[in-house]
């Protein structure tokens, strides 16, 4: 089993660069979020990165982002590049492919969210003048990691599901971000509408998962989201649809 996951891992890697203009699409998508994230964002911050909001959107954002833009071509790509077929013709069990492909996807978007928050403490730590280091308090961190993880893991079940029905890539990430982003965009006006100087819903949210039973709360819900989409998902993948 670990042996087909791996199969299917490598096999995604090299998918992502032979596509025309994969490479330069891929430096732009990876080297874009570093700079904001990892770059500016630390050095606009200054002496409150390290408490501020700034790590948690390299946490939630830069994730989210990162598997709307790989997992949509799990299936609708291989759809597009005619290889759909003999990828299921292959010895491969099912639930190797399916989950090599959802894998994949929560790796390359922790790492980058690893990799991009190393680099915005280290440039926290040389050029910010705090008077000792700039580190985030390990038990936020663990937080936020637990947070990252588990939303990575929903996102890229809710696209493997999506991308099981969709006929090209581009149809999936435009439902996949729909899905993502357009309740925000609804609720958001309205919840400015109805916000006052005695009352500021978003700020009270975000003081209600800072507790512990907002962090429970907030832990336990995408947990039952992530495993449900996954379910869907396995569900979903039969051979015999997909091939026909």
């Amino acid at each position: 089993m670990i042996d087909d996951l791996r199969t299917v891992m490598w096999k995604e890697r090299k998918s992502l660069f032979r596509q025309p203009g994969s490479r330069l699409r891929m430096l732009l998508t990876v080297a874009v979020p570093i700079v904001y994230f990892g770059i500016v964002g630390p050095l606009q911050a200054g002496e409150t990165f390290a408490t501020g909001p700034d790590p948690w959107f390299i946490a939630t954002v830069l994730p989210l982002l990162t598997v709307i833009m790989i997992a949509p071509d799990s299936f609708a790509g291989e759809r597009e590049r005619k290889t759909l077929r003999t990828l299921l013709a292959s010895r491969l069990p099912d639930s190797a492919i399916l989950w090599a492909k959802v894998g994949f996807s929560i790796l390359l978007a922790t790492g980058m969210m690893t990799f991009t928050l190393l680099v915005a403490v280290v440039v926290a730590n040389i050029f910010i003048d705090t008077g000792g280091l700039v580190l985030i308090e390990s038990g936020r961190l663990a937080y936020m990691f637990a947070v990252s993880l588990l939303l990575s893991t929903t996102t890229a079940g809710a696209a493997v599901l999506i991308s099981l029905r969709a006929q090209t890539v581009q149809q999936a990430q435009q439902m996949l971000a729909a899905t993502f982003f357009l309740v925000p965009t609804v609720l958001g006006p309205i919840v400015l509408l109805f916000s006052d100087e005695d009352f500021r819903p978003i700020e009270a949210i975000f003081k209600r998962l800072g507790t512990p039973a907002g962090r429970f709360g907030l832990i336990l819900g995408l947990t039952i989201l992530a495993c449900l989409l996954l379910t869907l998902a396995r569900r979903s993948f039969q051979r015999n649809k997909l091939t026909s």
